[in-house]
């Protein structure tokens, strides 16, 4: 995936990216809906951060960079933004294969840089070579599911295992984390014992 990667003007989508960069973001209106990192184990020395935010709108790809909304047959557009990334910096990452369902069951959508609407089921991230703060970022579209209250919940099948990530809701505006760590604010990353941060070990 990262061979003939394009780099937009606004991010890196679908590229390894190194983690000081700052792009600019699409829009200045897109906020933290909600959040979930798995820190995943795997293999006998492989681990790293699944960091999915769903934002209020896309920030990474401009509105006129995608089609990728028009699939969604006239249901509500839910957007994400994955993060993957090694836990330990200089420490390469074995590739993977990733599939990820939202709420309504379908696999979401990655909008990639070049205009292309890629199905993100069985979808091949390179491996990361082992340099400090390398990354690997995707900007993801999906269908809201049945109307209902509750957490965003995403379903995840990860080099063939089906887990279950929760998305846990921002933090009111102003307000900041809470002392139980139960809502998330931006930037996200992996704070054990976090609602909105868990532990995947698959052997």
């Amino acid at each position: 995936m990262l061979a003939g990667c394009v780099a937009a003007a606004i991010a890196l989508v679908g590229c390894a990216s190194h983690r000081s960069e700052e792009p600019a973001a699409a829009t200045d209106n897109s906020t933290l809906v909600a959040a979930g990192v798995a820190r995943i184990q795997w293999g006998a020395s492989q681990d790293a951060d699944l960091n999915i935010r769903q934002m209020s709108g896309l920030d990474a790809v401009g509105a006129s960079q995608t089609s990728c909304a028009k699939g969604l047959a006239g249901r509500r557009a839910l957007y994400f933004d994955l993060n993957w990334s090694g836990v330990v910096n200089k420490r390469a990452v074995a590739g993977v294969t990733l599939t990820i369902l939202g709420p309504n069951g379908d696999a979401l959508t990655v909008a990639e840089p070049d205009g292309r609407c890629v199905s993100l089921r069985d979808y091949r991230i390179d491996p990361l070579p082992p340099l400090d703060g390398e990354q690997f970022v995707l900007q993801l579209l999906g269908a809201s599911g049945p109307a209902r209250r509750g957490p965003v919940r995403l379903t995840v099948l990860f080099n063939g295992h089906r887990e279950s990530l929760r998305l846990a809701p921002a933090c009111a505006p102003g307000l900041g984390q809470d002392a139980a760590r139960t809502c998330a604010v931006d930037p996200v990353t992996f704070d054990e014992g976090s609602g909105y941060s868990v532990r995947w070990q698959l052997f």
